[in-house]
């Protein structure tokens, strides 16, 4: 799915440059331009942000446990 549709950035590519270490969407707009076109996409974009760093670190509890 897109997220923004201005750079054409799927959730997917966020998703990885998440794991590769950004955290806020100034870090993604500076590694894939999400948010940089008409902006609409930010909110959707730290949501994900948030989503995908609880997941991970669920994951880790989980497996570590």
């Amino acid at each position: 799915m897109y997220v923004c549709v201005c750079k054409a950035v799927k959730a997917s590519e966020i998703k990885a440059a998440v794991d590769r270490g950004c955290r806020t969407v100034d870090d993604l707009a500076a590694e894939l331009a999400v948010g940089t076109g008409c902006g609409t996409c930010v909110d959707f974009a730290r949501a994900l942000i948030d989503e995908h760093l609880r997941d991970t670190t669920l994951a880790y509890a989980v497996e570590a446990a």
